[in-house]
């Protein structure tokens, strides 16, 4: 049983409180265990990298996604140490949200990895890595807490990669009502066309440097130019791109958040047919990384590779993020090629002007609009189970609207529990003839302040007020 809510606070109050104190009642004896993503978990290896690079003083040799150098202050030093200590004395399981005082993200971010990173069994950490460590009390568990992100994450990659394959698993989504904005996200597309093309130079500079470091390997020194050259042929078509992306921006009417959306997802003649090359560019460059990451792999399980193992770990690591970058660009382009076909329903495609970091980039955007196919064929058409809560699952007296978005099939069950207090006869609501639509943030809030003692009845007892964040569309 996989139960999956819509935060980790609430994994946490499951795992701890709520499904200890249910099995008690109920004299059950099942077994439980909290699932996190990887990148809750501090990688024993690059805690090592991160150590030797503050005691070398060779900081800039680590960068990040976003190309942000790796370069601690004292604080940071020494939080490093007194983890990687807590760690040896097995006082910290390596977990984040275990740490007795919050971690900066840019701090954290330095400790972890992703999945293509990570050289798994092959690993000289793998006795004490906290994820694996976490993974083996997963399989011997009855009840798995997850939140609905790391389902969703799990359904990308096909099923059973994180989880259980859902075939094997009933599923309880707690907060159910955002089960179908979680899949949109997790299955949308992007590409920071300027971001990209810095990503691909550096990687050609990274490449030159590797070369000489693994030039008794023939097969691998074979595989670097080429590689090199496939990110030069793709820097050339993003180049080409990325003047046609500014033209839609600069010649049609776009709101003021920078954002240029294509009617019916229909990007043009000219950009699909950018984004097919690119397309085919990015999937045989894609290939050649896989190649390269499966030589490495098999370089750190031979004991003869006339290369150190903490330099194949390094190059293991730069591998598997370009891996993972080339996964996210060939997304995005395979998506944008695509002719829509009579009757399907289309992709929302758009574009935004981004310029955070002081530099301006076309952020190029495919999502689906509705979650309905994908949840049908990757969930709901799979798993053994599945049961959906929540307190707004219904809309208008039933539960289309749920159906419609979530892809929920027409034979599933659908219930609606009384809740424990009678609101319609506890309550009236009134709206004031002048009032002001909550979506005019300034001048509601305005309303509300200067109103809100007169709307106030004298005989009131308590008074409860409910105040709603500007960014869900309202001041008040």
């Amino acid at each position: 049983m996989v139960v999956a809510t819509g935060t980790i606070a609430l994994q946490e109050q499951l795992i701890h409180k709520d499904l200890p104190e249910l099995l008690e009642a109920c004299g059950w004896d099942h077994s439980c265990a909290l699932v996190k993503g990887r990148g809750r978990y501090a990688c024993n290896l690059k805690m090592e990298q991160c150590l030797d690079a503050v005691k070398s003083k060779e900081a800039g040799l680590f960068l990040f996604e976003d190309e942000v150098a790796f370069n601690p202050n004292q604080h940071t030093e020494g939080l490093y140490k007194e983890m990687s200590e807590a760690l040896a004395e097995g006082t910290w399981d390596g977990d984040r949200d275990s740490w007795e005082t919050r971690i900066q993200d840019v701090e954290w971010r330095a400790l972890t990895i992703d999945r293509r990173q990570c050289t798994g069994r092959r690993c000289r950490f793998v006795n004490q890595c906290a994820f694996f460590n976490a993974r083996n009390e997963l399989e011997e568990s009855e009840c798995i807490v997850a939140n609905h992100d790391l389902v969703m994450a799990d359904l990308a990659l096909g099923g059973g990669a994180i989880l259980p394959p859902p075939e094997d698993c009933i599923y309880i989504f707690d907060e159910g009502h955002r089960l179908g904005d979680t899949a949109i996200r997790h299955f949308g597309a992007e590409c920071r066309v300027n971001n990209s093309i810095t990503f691909l130079e550096r990687l050609q500079k990274q490449i030159k440097g590797q070369g000489p470091l693994f030039e008794k390997d023939s097969a691998l020194t074979e595989q670097l130019p080429r590689i090199e050259k496939e990110a030069g042929n793709i820097i050339e078509l993003l180049s080409v791109a990325y003047p046609l992306l500014q033209q839609s921006l600069e010649s049609a009417d776009y709101p003021e958040d920078g954002r240029y959306r294509y009617a019916h997802g229909d990007v043009g003649a000219g950009i699909r047919d950018i984004a097919k090359q690119l397309a085919h560019k990015t999937s045989g460059w894609l290939g050649r990384l896989e190649v390269l990451v499966d030589t490495l792999n098999d370089a750190l399980g031979d004991k003869q590779y006339p290369v150190p193992v903490p330099d194949i770990e390094m190059f293991y690591q730069q591998a598997g993020s370009w891996q993972s970058r080339a996964e996210q660009l060939l997304a995005l382009w395979d998506r944008l090629h695509r002719e829509l076909k009579k009757g399907e329903m289309p992709m929302a495609c758009w574009l935004r002007l981004d310029d955070s970091g002081g530099n301006i980039d076309i952020s190029v955007n495919a999502s689906p609009i509705q979650a309905a196919e994908l949840l049908s064929d990757r969930l709901w058409g799979s798993c053994y189970g599945a049961v959906l809560t929540s307190a707004t699952l219904k809309a208008l007296g039933n539960f289309e609207t749920l159906k419609r978005e979530t892809g929920v099939p027409d034979f599933a069950s659908f219930m609606s529990v009384a809740g424990a207090f009678n609101y319609g006869e506890a309550a009236v609501i009134r709206v004031p003839a002048d009032a002001v639509e909550g979506n005019s943030v300034d001048a509601h809030s305005s309303y509300i302040v200067d109103n809100f003692p007169s709307l106030v009845e004298k005989r009131c007892g308590t008074l409860g007020a409910v105040f709603i964040k500007a960014s869900d569309g309202a001041g008040f």
